[in-house]
């Protein structure tokens, strides 16, 4: 069926709502009208029963009367009784009372008021043939009680006005023109009246869908706000929680796992990283239970081979699947026997696919379009972490590297100037500063082999503070309180420790500074060697030149330069 189709028959349906609709007014109004009129309709056949008494007149009218006082009231007390039947028996009713008004008082009582009711009646209820059946019936009747009254057939004694026939014809006339009037003007208004209501209705239905749509687009575009809102507050937190776990990559990975399945309820989350033969993704961090198995047994998936992983990892593009059709071999995982539908997403950083992230849902279509531009923003951001992760990770490691080089050389070259220099320290007594002389105290030996503060002496007055430099130790400062002045309390330790490290500073400065001055004074002395050889004229001169020049630079005893022939010619 087509739109305009479907269009139709909901037009039609609204149609026939507002027909029914109408009916049930009709119905209340006749229902009303039968409660109204056995009302009024009990006082009204007392008032005539006492009238009949009094007057003697005929004693058959008020039987009339209470007859139809019955059925009025038993049609206004049956809740249940048919339209139609209502209907009849009330115009019928009331043409009866206009009969009997005729009978009784002619056109001095109000028996045209009866039939005028009964035509109104008619056009409210019954429609337009009915109505002009009914105004033909009335008119007749008129017609008929004139005749009767002007040839004497009826006669109400005491009374020639009723035998005028001039004046039953002008009555008839009027009666009919009232009826026309009353029941064109009905047959006129009803109709519009009910296409008006039926255009109200329809109008009324139409915004009703629309505001039904309207608070449901709304709705609906509220929970993708809020949802779109989810996942920039996920993202904003993976950005937080990638600053603060820098150092162990493998907490991030975990600690976004848990963000993702957490924050929207999502059945499993997963993420895979390629190896380093770029062949295999590997799980390395998984939110669900079964996820927990499938790490422990170092799951992977072969890319470009194996599910949707292996699919997204090969191409770098999102997908969605679902539990039909060709991915519900993805879904026989016994591990994750309640996913309903996953959307797997590349994660990319510095343009090259890295892995994969994994979201199974036990809700069937769980997945769309825009959800799946805001997790892929989400995985970006993931990607952009692990690479940065893994980027921090490798400076710690180079930085790592640099400081056990350093040391090394730091190392070596202290060993070097302590091989040259062994006895090198200063001790403080009395009032002089002199060379180290005598052994290392215990607390000194101690700090020198620990690398921590030591305390010793009788009363614990000594301390002993190592000086490091690259991580290594190269000296000890050792010192002695005066006798009664207690121990060492945590503030004096403190500026020990600060002390040091000023003394490892201006110590390494010291050496490097001397290391400079003999690097200096080696490339002078080869320079001014350099420059005496180049006024050598001859070979003698010049063997000459550099003996002199060695020996003195040198500040040897002896030094010996000799020419010598080829290893061929004295093999020869």
């Amino acid at each position: 069926m087509t739109h305009k189709a479907e269009e139709r028959v909901n037009a039609v349906e609204n149609d026939v709502e507002v027909v029914d609709d109408v009916q049930v007014l009709r119905l209340q109004l006749v229902g009303g009208l039968l409660r109204a009129m056995a009302i009024v309709g009990f006082f009204a056949a007392v008032a005539g029963t006492y009238d009949v008494i009094t007057t003697q007149k005929s004693r058959i009218i008020p039987v009339y009367w209470w007859i139809a006082y019955t059925v009025i009231l038993v049609l206004a007390v049956w809740r249940k009784s048919p339209y139609g039947l209502q209907i009849w028996v009330l115009g019928g009713l009331l043409f009866v009372l206009g009969v009997l008004g005729f009978v009784r008082q002619g056109l001095r009582g109000s028996a045209p008021v009866f039939l005028l009711t009964v035509s109104f009646v008619s056009g409210v209820f019954l429609g337009r043939r009915a109505s002009f059946f009914v105004v033909l019936l009335n008119t007749l009747t008129m017609a008929g009680f004139g005749v009767a009254y002007s040839l004497g057939w009826l006669v109400i004694p005491g009374d020639s006005f009723m035998a005028n026939g001039s004046r039953w014809i002008s009555g008839t006339v009027v009666f009919f023109m009232l009826n026309i009037f009353i029941v064109g003007s009905l047959n006129y208004l009803v109709p519009r009246l009910v296409e008006a209501l039926v255009r109200g209705q329809r109008l009324t239905q139409v915004l009703r869908t629309a505001q039904e749509t309207l608070e449901s687009q709304v709705a609906e575009r509220t929970r993708d706000l809020e949802r779109r809102a989810g996942y920039l507050q996920a993202t904003s937190e993976v950005a937080r929680e990638a600053a603060t776990v820098l150092a162990d990559p493998q907490q991030l990975l975990s600690r976004v796992v848990n963000l993702v399945s957490g924050r929207f309820g999502f059945y499993h989350a997963g993420i895979f990283l390629l190896d380093s033969s770029q062949e295999w993704a590997v799980l390395q961090a998984a939110s669900s239970e079964g996820g927990q198995r499938m790490l422990a047994r170092g799951h992977r998936l072969r890319v470009g081979v194996e599910g949707t992983v292996g699919y997204v990892v090969q191409h770098g593009e999102p997908r969605i699947a679902l539990d039909v059709g060709e991915d519900l071999v993805f879904f026989n995982n016994p591990d994750l026997p309640e996913t309903r539908s996953a959307i797997t997403l590349p994660l990319r950083a510095r343009g090259e696919i890295i892995g994969a992230l994994d979201v199974q849902s036990t809700v069937p279509n769980a997945f769309s379009a825009e959800d799946t531009e805001v997790l892929q923003a989400l995985a970006d951001q993931v990607a952009v972490a692990i690479s940065n992760a893994r980027l921090f990770q490798q400076v710690q490691e180079s930085a790592d590297a640099e400081r056990r080089v350093r040391g090394e050389l730091v190392r070596a070259a202290w060993a070097e100037m302590l091989r040259v220099r062994p006895e090198l320290g200063f001790i403080k007594e009395a009032d002089a500063v002199v060379p180290v002389s005598r052994s290392w105290d215990q607390e000194m030996e101690m700090a020198l082999y620990t690398g921590e503060a030591a305390v010793g002496g009788e009363a614990g007055n000594a301390l002993a503070v190592p000086i490091k430099i690259g991580g290594q130790t190269v000296a000890v400062l050792d010192a002695h309180l005066p006798e009664g002045e207690g121990t060492w309390t945590s503030e004096r330790v403190e500026l020990l420790d600060a002390l040091s490290a000023q003394i490892a500073q201006a110590l390494d400065r010291a050496r490097l500074y001397e290391a400079t001055q003999r690097r200096a004074a080696r490339e002078g002395a080869i320079r001014e060697i350099a420059d005496e050889m180049q006024r050598a004229t001859d070979m003698n001169s010049l063997l000459r030149i550099t003996t002199e020049s060695l020996n003195r630079a040198l500040h040897s005893s002896r030094v010996y330069v000799r020419m010598v022939p080829p290893v061929s010619s004295r093999e020869a």
